[in-house]
């Protein structure tokens, strides 16, 4: 028995093994193409969530809020205590 495990649950061992070989195979700007499209989609749902959060928002508040979005997960803040855990020599 192999102990090899997916990355997702609801997908086989060889259906990965098939989807890692088609990656392995596409060139560098074909990868480089889905990441960006998948970026977008990312983008346009995170839009869609702050309009329907805050219908009354204008365009410009809706970027503002979806980039403020983006940065917390991009960059969270450090766990609290972080700080106090530094050098202690």
């Amino acid at each position: 028995m192999s102990s090899f495990r997916t990355q997702s649950l609801d997908t086989t061992p060889e259906a990965e093994r098939v989807l890692v070989e088609i990656w392995r195979r596409m060139p560098s700007w074909e990868k480089a193409e889905l990441v960006r499209r998948l970026v977008r989609a990312c983008h346009a749902l995170t839009m869609a969530g702050v309009r329907q959060r805050r219908p009354g928002a204008s365009e410009e508040e809706i970027r503002i809020e979806a980039r403020r979005l983006w940065q917390e997960d991009a960059f969270p803040p450090p766990p609290a205590g972080a700080a106090s855990q530094g050098s202690e020599g």
